[in-house]
């Protein structure tokens, strides 16, 4: 979640309690699925007037207090889902991973688009493959030492044209 700035969630009242388990519906897949309030993809809740996450709510009920500096993931991929199982505590970056964005697709992939196998470290922030960087240095080298001969232009009737064009017309 974007922008997202864990708070504690304040202790919910019976009537606040009851009016949030009314809120979602269990399905086949074990997911509790979020019915009411959606922003960004999200169920929210309002708790005194406070907006908040429906699944932070849902794990912060199971565990008692949640560690701020973690984010609540979705093992089921179900956004929706407000399932205490379905849902765990772990590092932004471990979620990000844990995902389907580029960057987690990114992380996942095992060969180059060449099919060379990727290096597993990083190299200025991303990993790179040994064996098309190592050809590409080779390709940069030997271009910087070719020298690189200008075509020559003439103007005839306003028309630029080479002057091997000209020569091979007489």
């Amino acid at each position: 979640m974007a922008g997202f700035t864990a708070r504690e969630i304040p202790k919910l009242t019976s009537s606040e309690l009851l009016k949030f388990k009314l809120s979602y519906t269990e399905e086949d897949s074990g997911c509790m699925v979020w019915k009411k309030s959606v922003r960004g993809g999200y169920g929210q809740f309002k708790i005194k007037g406070e907006r908040f996450p429906a699944h932070r709510i849902a794990k912060h009920l199971e565990l008692g207090k949640l560690d701020l500096s973690l984010v609540v993931d979705h093992v089921c991929q179900n956004k929706l889902c407000v399932n205490p199982k379905h849902l765990r505590q772990i590092s932004v970056g471990d979620n990000v991973l844990c995902g389907t964005a580029p960057t987690a697709n990114n992380a996942a992939k095992l060969f180059c688009n060449k099919g060379h196998e990727l290096d597993p470290y990083v190299k200025g922030g991303a990993r790179r493959c040994g064996v098309c960087e190592k050809a590409k240095e080779r390709r940069r080298r030997l271009l910087s030492t070719m020298r690189v001969i200008p075509k020559i232009h003439v103007v005839v009737l306003g028309d630029p044209l080479p002057l091997s064009v000209k020569t091979a017309k007489k």
